[in-house]
């Protein structure tokens, strides 16, 4: 009946609607903000923030911090800090875009009265203005807290939206789109990138012809993992914590192996699992999720001299001290249970399942205690085969190497660095446990005839600021850098420019192109390529970053690799 109907235009309703700029960062939007945009951690995020902090060296003005106190949950900003943002915008982007009065945003009721939210300390310093002085990450970040602050202070943007409803037969559709008429704060703050749909000059009477009709079924979803932005709201929205506990909370319950990060989203570990039930069994009041924010309030209470401390902390601990001292007696040990896997044993052939040690996640043999082999894994749970060495001359069964180790020995001045440390070799039989050293890794192609070998670093004239000790250019993750000969003991580090960068890079040894195969990537289809890491050569897509598969080198081009 749909089908074999006109489809006629009846109604169309054009409106115009403001868009906000969004209010500064605090700590809990910052977070959510560097997660869901420069996919940095709460834990990273807090540490490039740290630094910025703390300051950078700007020529003619010294070490200078670049935005305020990353640790706050006031929205708050000084009068001369919106004035200077106003000026800039006046004069940057014109009249048009400046509101008549500043924008003033309204903070939480436990916010600190004395904090200000984050922010650049001056405006003035666009990030295009610091983007030589800044490592990548810390650009990233000082550009998405300058936006928000600046574009916090702008006119809202204006949107012309349309909403057209359609009817065919007794079917009635809607449709909706909208057009920017202003763009207001987000000349700064940016849009997004999926855009947004467009709507042709419609009139209402109008005989509509259909192209095409899709038709589909939509399940109710479950609710979606957490992500560390979305549990970061999570945490704020229920109380739990303080701007300086989120990214420790986070990190935490990676570090004890309670959840694991799969595409950027949480899943609770079977170890997770195990120690919550454990908790909620024996602590009930204190995992309920209004313990903290009751314990804040009344903290709060304290502080504003409603309460007594003595009495809070009373009443928190007695009961607690039970609790505690019945779970030790009653408390059962519980090992988190294994988990299937897919890998079979390299040794006796049985299968392998995951199992939680004190340093992560692992493979071991189902065969134990007869076969003791284990294998470490990445972070998609995929083994991680060391490299081997020839044959046991006692028993003759392959030998693994172990990674480098730095052996911290000798004097302070004087430590023993990866490079010297030594390679060991270990026999994969532990009835034989025999070790040897494993041969050192090849040295590097000796140049061309006639061809000056590149040096490692280049020598310059300059003394390090803190400990006094010469400066050399050496080449970097991210460019050629300067940097102190102290090093590890002193830190010292300066950017150079592009200039500079441009003439170190050909001085200094090139880094080697990785070697093609013939093996396409599981994931997109391109060619693998051989990559080396500190536990030997591996397989990587060629399109990494954007595709970060993975696999271990297969035998045959370990030979061709040699």
């Amino acid at each position: 009946a749909i089908l074999a109907g006109d489809w006629t235009l009846t109604k169309v309703e054009q409106n115009k609607r403001k868009d906000r700029p969004s209010p500064p960062l605090i700590t809990s939007t910052l977070q959510q903000a560097a997660s869901s945009r420069l996919h940095f951690g709460a834990r990273r995020t807090m540490q490039v923030a740290q630094q910025l902090y703390e300051g950078v060296e700007i020529a003619g003005e010294g070490s200078v911090g670049l935005i305020t106190y990353m640790r706050t949950d006031s929205r708050h900003l000084a009068a001369s800090a919106v004035a200077e943002c106003r000026e800039l915008i006046g004069s940057e982007f014109g009249a048009d875009y400046l509101p008549d009065k500043p924008q003033a945003y309204s903070s939480s009721a436990q916010a600190q009265e004395a904090h200000e939210a984050i922010r650049p300390t001056a405006a003035a310093r666009t990030p295009e203005k610091m983007r030589g002085l800044l490592t990548d990450e810390q650009w990233k970040l000082y550009d998405l807290i300058w936006r928000r602050f600046v574009a916090g202070q702008m006119l809202p943007a204006v949107w012309l939206v349309t909403e057209a409803t359609i009817t065919a037969g007794p079917g009635e559709f809607k449709a909706s789109g909208r057009v920017l008429q202003f763009d207001g704060h987000r000349k700064v703050s940016g849009f997004a990138a999926k855009g947004d749909p467009i709507l042709p000059d419609l009139k209402e009477g109008e005989i509509l012809a259909l192209a095409e009709l899709k038709t589909t079924q939509h399940f109710t979803q479950p609710p979606p993992r957490y992500s560390e932005a979305s549990l970061v709201r999570e945490l704020e929205k229920r109380g739990i914590g303080r701007p300086s506990t989120y990214a420790a909370i986070i990190s935490t319950i990676q570090d004890r192996h309670y959840v694991r990060g799969q595409d950027r989203r949480f899943f609770a570990t079977n170890i997770g699992k195990v120690v919550t039930d454990q908790l909620v069994k024996h602590f009930p009041k204190i995992l309920d999720y209004e313990f903290t924010r009751n314990l804040e309030n009344e903290l709060d209470q304290v502080e504003a001299g409603q309460f007594e401390y003595q009495k809070v902390l009373k009443d928190f601990y007695g009961p607690f001290a039970e609790r505690l001292e019945a779970a030790k007696e009653n408390m059962e040990r519980v090992k988190a249970p294994p988990e299937e896997s897919e890998y079979t044993c390299n040794l006796c052939g049985e299968p392998m399942v995951y199992r939680i040690g004190k340093h992560g996640r692992f493979l071991a043999c189902t065969g134990f205690p007869n076969c003791k082999y284990t294998l470490n894994v990445n972070r998609k749970d995929e083994p991680l085969y060391g490299v081997y060495h020839e044959a046991c001359p006692k028993c003759g069964l392959k030998m693994l190497i172990k990674p480098d180790r730095v052996e911290r020995k000798g004097d302070e001045d004087n430590p023993v660095t990866v490079a010297e440390a030594k390679r060991m070799a270990c026999c994969t039989n532990d009835d034989c446990g025999h070790t040897m050293p494993a041969a050192d890794p090849p040295a590097p192609a000796e140049p061309a005839e006639g061809e000056a070998a590149k040096p490692a670093t280049i020598e310059t004239d300059e003394k390090c600021e803190k400990c006094g000790k010469p400066m050399v250019i050496r080449a970097g993750r991210f460019g050629p850098f300067m940097g102190c000969t102290g090093f590890p003991k002193c830190r010292t580090m300066k950017r150079l420019s592009k200039e500079e960068q441009a003439e170190a890079r050909a001085k200094l040894p090139a880094k080697p192109k990785p070697k093609m195969t013939d093996v396409k990537c599981e994931e997109c289809g391109k060619p693998m390529v051989i990559r080396n890491s500190r536990r030997g050569p591996f397989l990587g897509c060629s399109a990494f970053p954007k595709c970060r598969t993975t696999q271990p080198l297969p035998d045959e081009l370990k030979t061709k690799d040699k």
